[in-house]
């Protein structure tokens, strides 16, 4: 009798201490309210999700920020904004709705719309969507890299082309974009490096430990 008494008691402490939580964590919450500092009331003049979508990502690819979410429960369909400056909805753009015709127009009772993103590099992401009874699929979010032509330097010399092998007059870190502006191979450090196996055009942008960088287009065939 004594134990179960003891336990009786015990459960009533605990009682008593778990209400005392609950209680001060409504008065923390109602003191320290928290304000919205950024949204789409901040946009102008465009198209915004339907208020039963939901789901989101983002990703940032370079200096582009990206936002990708629920478009229509109906649909079952997905917006790809562009932000604006450092990822701000002020300046955003819709870039498109995908896919064009939904996922399907199953019953989304719940209005689950998932996109989930996966960052490959600075120029490629994947974009994988669920919607709820209507499927799933997978895209691919490519930006070209632009190379600023303020960081060129024209040394002839100083990328080498040999014998299947790209050789720099010191040691460098090494960019190889394909023609589109994709990364393909990254290496730190190097004075040489293969070629790349696949034939086609690709620049070649090599910085070296004072920064001074040089580029040099090349053609394998």
């Amino acid at each position: 009798m004594k134990l179960t008494e003891m336990k009786v008691k015990t459960n009533k402490i605990t009682y008593v201490l778990l209400l005392f939580v609950i209680l001060s964590c409504n008065v923390f919450f109602a003191q320290n309210s928290m304000s919205i500092l950024d949204g789409f009331s901040n946009t102008v003049d465009i198209t915004t999700p339907a208020v039963a979508a939901n789901g989101v990502a983002t990703v940032q690819l370079g200096d582009k920020h990206f936002l990708i979410c629920g478009a229509s429960s109906t649909k079952n369909s997905f917006y790809l904004y562009q932000m604006g400056a450092g990822g701000s909805f002020s300046g955003m753009k819709l870039i498109c709705e995908f896919p064009e015709g939904g996922l399907g127009t199953a019953t989304n009772g719940p209005n689950v719309l998932l996109p989930i993103v996966e960052k490959v590099d600075e120029s490629l992401a994947n974009i994988y969507v669920y919607a709820y009874n209507n499927g799933y699929a997978k895209y691919e979010l490519k930006i070209s890299t632009v190379l600023s032509t303020n960081e060129i330097e024209h040394d002839t010399n100083y990328i080498i082309v040999k014998n299947g092998t790209i050789h720099f007059a010191d040691k460098s870190n090494v960019c190889v974009y394909s023609i589109s502006g994709q990364k393909m191979i990254i290496e730190y450090g190097v004075y040489s490096i293969d070629i790349p196996s696949v034939v086609g055009a690709y620049i070649i942008k090599a910085v070296n430990h004072d920064g001074s960088s040089a580029i040099k287009k090349i053609l394998v065939k």
